[in-house]
């Protein structure tokens, strides 16, 4: 499970206080109250070094001191959960590694694509495989929704492109050649056309006939980005010849030229296609006007290239992921840094948003995903490794969860509310500290967490944090997988089961031992699998 794996990474940011060339911040610069902001740097630095009941109980003491934009609240959120039932939704099967793993825009859907030449689309919320296998003959490169869920294009090393029916899983179309094999790939917001690279040429057409409708887009070094603006208005290509380059995407034809020092490795447009963000090797991002070219507001600057920059879902901020081993959320009306930098221990590969903002997430090639607080810049959660290659991650873009792609599976991770803590959320981390085999601290009063599991399960509040509370309390058989799951254990081990697949198998019987019954429908599975 990924959280286990969490406890052997190296901290970041405050909490590599202890660690020779990782800068800490100094108490207060989190606008946390001093005492809370070293409680939770001690709970930080327990948790990670797997004294998990010590770290319970320093979160408890930091939310009695201030429970208002403490990141301790998301890290007790995390350790809590973890200790009542370490289980994530995870896609798996026996068909090989995952290369690329992304929502649908409505965030129902999960679109994977394969080391075997196949695509496969999984239900969001409950890890049940929809359709699938979507089959090339050769290993599939690159993937794209459209903007309204209904086409996914996948483009293949034999110079092939389909376009999907996500409905349904069939082919719209017959699979039509391109030139060259494509590895950047992006689908217009209604499904209509098609707009690649290879190396140094960008390609457009109509993705319903396959009609060729530009001629070659050239440049001198390699095309790295390719977009569609959400009102299908303008077409966006960044590359290493320094410039981002708006096309009309019925023609091709270039509209205009956003220039950079030096290459362009990302090229985004705002969700309303107002603006434009372009992430440069020159150590810059840039905002510029879609509509005029013209830059806005200074440069985000960094002290080594940008590898990665992503507007916030209303373009009111910006993150920047660098391989100078940093990240920094910016004010994207007035270029100012909202957060200290985002420590990693190598070169940051990519970064993103959750929905409201609240929380962004890293991925470094130190094989560590991180998830920050927008609002102080401290750690969230503690970081998450795993055994299995990290290869990348995205927020659903609808609410508050996490996929992360490690190897053969991909884990969907619930994220912590953003409102702040109720007072029992202090209460809740004491007595889960107790619960530990290895503290020797006195049992907090019982009368109060039964007063709270009373309260908690008799409440009809819909509240995030109130969920919590409920999901922490209610009896194992009837709870759900996750904090905010809606599938219980027993449906998700039956469904396991139903994959019949020694993955699924193997996983099913991490997540039952407590349930006899369970374990015996699992093994005789196994068994006859194995036969």
């Amino acid at each position: 499970m990924l959280s286990s794996q969490a406890q052997q990474a190296p901290l970041a940011g405050p909490s590599t206080a202890d660690r020779p060339g990782v800068p800490t911040p100094p108490v207060g610069a989190s606008g946390l109250a001093p005492a809370a902001y070293i409680h939770y740097l001690l709970a930080l630095q327990f948790a990670n070094d797997g004294i998990k009941h010590e770290a319970l109980r320093e979160l408890a003491e930091s939310l009695r001191v201030q429970r208002d934009g403490n990141p301790a609240a998301g890290l007790a959120f995390q350790l809590i959960a973890e200790q009542r039932q370490d289980i994530h939704i995870t896609l798996c099967c026996n068909v090989g590694n995952i290369l690329i793993a992304s929502f649908s825009p409505d965030g129902s859907r999960i679109l994977t694509v394969f080391d075997d030449k196949t695509a496969r689309i999984w239900d969001a919320h409950t890890g049940q495989p929809l359709l699938g296998p979507l089959r090339h003959n050769a290993d599939i490169l690159a993937a794209a929704w459209s903007l309204d869920g209904r086409y996914i294009a996948t483009s293949s090393r034999d110079e092939i492109v389909h376009l999907w029916d996500a409905s349904t899983g069939t082919a719209s179309r017959p699979p039509f050649h391109v030139e060259q094999a494509l590895t950047v790939l992006a689908l217009s917001p209604e499904g209509q056309r098609v707009l690649g690279s290879a190396e140094n040429t960008a390609y457009l057409w109509n993705a319903l006939t396959g009609e060729r409708l530009s001629s070659n887009l050239e440049y001198h070094e390699d095309v790295n980005a390719a977009a569609f603006s959400a009102d299908g208005k303008y077409a966006l290509l960044g590359t290493s010849d320094s410039v981002a380059d708006l096309i009309d995407p019925l023609t091709g034809k270039r509209v205009m030229r956003l220039k950079q020092d030096n290459a362009i490795f990302s090229a985004k447009f705002s969700r309303d296609g107002r603006l434009v963000l372009t992430g440069s090797e020159d150590h810059t991002a840039r905002i510029w006007d879609a509509n005029t070219g013209v830059p806005l507001g200074p440069p985000l600057e960094h002290t080594a290239p940008i590898s990665d920059a992503e507007f916030s879902a209303d373009a009111d901020r910006v993150l920047t992921t660098s391989y100078d081993h940093t990240a920094r959320v910016w004010d994207a009306h007035t270029g100012q840094p909202l957060t200290p930098l985002l420590q990693h221990n190598a070169p940051l590969i990519e970064g993103g948003f959750s929905p409201d903002a609240s929380l962004v997430f890293t991925h470094g090639r130190d094989m560590s995903i991180r998830v920050w607080s927008v609002r102080t810049g401290q750690l969230m959660l503690l970081p998450i490794l795993s055994t299995a290659p990290v290869r990348s991650a995205c927020f659903s873009p609808t609410d508050s969860r996490l996929l992360v792609i490690l190897g053969r599976t991909a884990q969907v991770l619930d994220m912590p509310p953003a409102e702040t803590p109720p007072v029992w959320l202090a209460d809740l981390a004491e007595f889960a500290a107790s619960r530990s085999r290895f503290s020797q601290a006195p049992v907090p009063d019982r009368a109060i967490i039964e007063k709270l599991r009373t309260e908690m399960l008799a409440s009809a509040a819909t509240d995030p944090w109130t969920k919590f509370g409920k999901w922490y309390f209610i009896k194992s058989s009837d709870r759900a997988v996750s904090p905010w799951s809606t599938v219980s254990l027993e449906h998700y081990v039956n469904q396991l089961l139903s994959l019949n697949t020694m993955q699924s198998l193997d996983y099913a019987r991490k997540i039952a031992f407590d349930h006899p019954n369970w374990m015996l429908k699992i093994d005789a599975a196994r068994k006859a699998l194995s036969h």
